[in-house]
C-alpha cells in the first residue's frame, strides 16, 4: 500500500519595507565681503540690500545725474562712483533726496 502525505503551507505576505528619512541640518557661516557696488540707475538700487563686512566699503555707481545718496547724514552726489567706508555693524538705510520711493540697505555684519 502506498502513503500519501501531504502538507499545506500558507504564506502570509511580507510587511511593505520602511524607510527612515533624517533631516540634517547644517549652518554655514560666510563672511561678509570686504567691498560692494550699488548701481543707480532707471530709478532704482541694485542691488537693495547690500551686506558687507565692518570696515568694508560701499561705493554706488551712479548712471543718472539725478539721484543722490541720503545715508547716515551725508548726502552723496551723482558725480560717478562714490564711495563709502562702514566702521560700524549695524543697518544702514538710505534713499535719493529727489525720489524718496528710492530706497536701499546696507547691512554692515
Amino acid at each position: 500500500s502506498t502513503v500519501v502525505t501531504s502538507t499545506v503551507v500558507t504564506l502570509a505576505p511580507l510587511p511593505a519595507p520602511t524607510t527612515t528619512v533624517a533631516t540634517v541640518t547644517t549652518t554655514t557661516l560666510v563672511s561678509a565681503p570686504m567691498t560692494g557696488t550699488v548701481v543707480v540707475d532707471n530709478f532704482s538700487f541694485s542691488p537693495g540690500v547690500l551686506r558687507v563686512a565692518v570696515g568694508g566699503t560701499v561705493t554706488w555707481d551712479f548712471r543718472e545725474t539725478v539721484h543722490t545718496v541720503e545715508i547716515d547724514g551725508r548726502v552723496l552726489r551723482s558725480t560717478g562712483p562714490t564711495s563709502m567706508t562702514f566702521s560700524a555693524a549695524g543697518t544702514y538705510n538710505y534713499n535719493c533726496g529727489p525720489h524718496p520711493s528710492m530706497q536701499g540697505r546696507i547691512v554692515v555684519e
